[in-house]
């Protein structure tokens, strides 16, 4: 069992907040998505099962077509708790809902598998879901489509006029490549939900990342890439409606909400999951976190922008790591 912490600064107390390192920490991540060779065939998609909307996909299903559907296996966890924050799920599986349960709703160049965008075969989902982690570059042009959103990938600062391929006597190429890390950020950005939590909120489970980066747009020659704003369009937006910044009901932040939703699904139905409470819809918002045989109490709401003091960032800590715990235990059975 591996835990793992995210580079990031310490919360007020100096403890270094747990979770699933992203893509900039992870040099493997980002060779293996961003190589067209690791991605599924239109044939082995083809053999996954098409689940009709409103059925219970089983977890074992769900694991199996994440690493079927070209999902990195080092990614699983990630994969399952970024899914039951997408979509409802509970200790026996997902709904199988429209855009699939990792919820890829937003435009995107077709998969190279050719199946559909919105399809609920759960592996088609997988290709999809590779869509918005990678900017997917097409053999038929030199920059990727327009208006994609990615969380690694292809990210360029357009070069004007001397670049245009329309001027005739242009003296640059239509850009050059940008420091990732410049357009998607390691922490969620003060403008998103959360405000960056001083600093201590990571923008990433894993592959997934909640503030992505527009690699180019249509009326854009130079494929200017720049970084998602505001709260509404994230690539995975869970946490987007939190209740603390009074847009929602949501019970946490990015990535918070994401791992309290995958330990609530783990539960008996009735906010237990083991030892610990997790209820995350309740009036006005849920709890999470507490222990009643250690006489823990549920974790304590951040603050908008603020770093979390020890003992609030330790009892989140504690949600994070169960829920990594749990999905670990899914991926390997």
């Amino acid at each position: 069992m591996f835990f793992f912490f995210f580079f990031l600064h310490a919360a007020a107390g100096g403890v270094a907040p747990v979770g699933i390192p992203g893509a900039w920490s992870d040099p493997a991540l980002r060779a293996f998505y961003n190589s067209s060779s690791s991605r599924a065939s239109s044939a082995e998609i083809a053999t996954c099962k098409e689940w009709p909307e409103g059925a219970t996909i089983p977890w074992r299903e769900i694991v199996a077509d994440w690493k079927k559907g070209g999902g990195r296996p080092e990614d699983c966890a990630a994969a399952l708790i970024v899914a039951s924050g997408e979509t409802s799920c509970t200790s026996a599986g997902c709904e199988s809902v429209a855009s699939g349960i990792w919820q890829v709703t937003s435009p995107d160049e077709p998969a190279p598998s050719g199946c559909k965008d919105g399809d609920t075969n759960p592996c088609c989902t997988v290709d999809f879901v590779r869509n918005h982690i990678t900017s997917y570059q097409s053999s038929s042009t030199n920059k990727t489509t327009s208006w994609q959103v990615g969380c690694t990938g292809e990210f360029n600062k357009g070069n004007g006029w001397p670049g245009d391929p329309t001027n005739p006597t242009r003296t640059l190429p239509p850009s050059y490549p940008l420091d990732p890390t410049t357009v998607v950020p390691v922490i969620v950005p003060t403008d998103h939900a959360g405000g960056g939590l001083g600093g201590t909120q990571s923008n990433w489970i894993g592959p997934f990342c909640h503030s992505g980066g527009f690699t180019c747009e249509s009326d854009d020659p130079y494929c200017t890439s720049k970084g998602q704003s505001g709260s509404g369009g994230d690539n995975w937006g869970g946490g987007s409606l939190w209740y603390g910044t009074g847009q929602g009901q949501q019970i946490y932040p990015f990535p918070y909400y994401y791992f309290a939703r995958f330990v609530e699904s783990q539960g008996d139905g009735n906010g237990n999951t083991g030892d610990m409470f997790c209820a995350t819809v309740m009036n006005p918002v849920g709890q999470c976190g507490g222990v009643a045989s250690q006489s823990k109490p549920n974790c304590s709401q951040p603050i908008a922008g603020q770093a979390p003091s020890n003992e609030d960032q330790t009892c989140l800590d504690s949600i994070t790591t169960l829920a990594i715990r749990l999905a670990d235990a899914l991926c390997s059975a």
